[in-house]
């Protein structure tokens, strides 16, 4: 059997990457395409997550692994912070590069929310995790925009939504070698 070629995207904190996986029916076994560095960028007061040049960077792996594998790709998945999300306005454009999860915004206001609800009341709604950086203490604190956003898009849907070439945000479309699934 012929290896079939998995992709994923691996967007971490530091540096990101496009990996492939190759599955010969037996074994897997992985081959990196492509790593790049990665990291929050100072924007004004805050920190923001540089979505246009990380978009170039996986467009330049996806198409280095198209290049290398061609037909034989199956998929592409993406995994990102799970935390951070993309606004959108009524043209599907992006409202701002995304904040990083480590931006200093958020700073206080989990014990602001325990003052209003308990904490017992929003564990037992949730079941989530008390952390400086969960969105729904995050998504309380975005300033408010002249535009208001329609659309919220977590970044590893925003990122498979574009490689299949739906959705959110407002980056350019794949070049048509890239290996994208419908």
């Amino acid at each position: 059997m012929p290896a079939r070629v998995y992709l994923a995207i691996d967007l971490g904190a530091e540096s990101g990457r496009v990996m492939a996986g190759l599955w010969n029916g037996r074994t897997i076994r992985l081959d990196e395409i492509h790593r790049f560095s990665n990291g929050p960028v100072h924007l004004g007061d805050s920190l923001r997550w540089d979505v246009l040049r990380l978009w170039a960077e996986i467009q330049n792996g996806l198409a280095l692994a198209a290049r290398k594998y061609g037909k034989s790709i199956v998929s592409v998945g993406a995994d990102t912070w799970g935390v951070d999300y993309v606004l959108l306005d009524r043209r599907d454009e992006m409202l701002g590069q995304p904040y990083a999860y480590r931006d200093a915004r958020t700073n206080g206001v989990m014990e602001k929310a325990f003052r209003k609800v308990p904490r017992s009341e929003i564990f037992a709604q949730t079941g989530l995790q008390f952390m400086q950086f969960n969105s729904w203490r995050r998504n309380r604190t975005t300033p408010n925009c002249s535009t208001p956003p329609i659309a919220c898009f977590s970044c590893p849907t925003s990122s498979t939504g574009r490689c299949a070439g739906r959705g959110s945000p407002s980056l350019p479309s794949p070049p048509p070698h890239s290996a994208s699934t419908p």
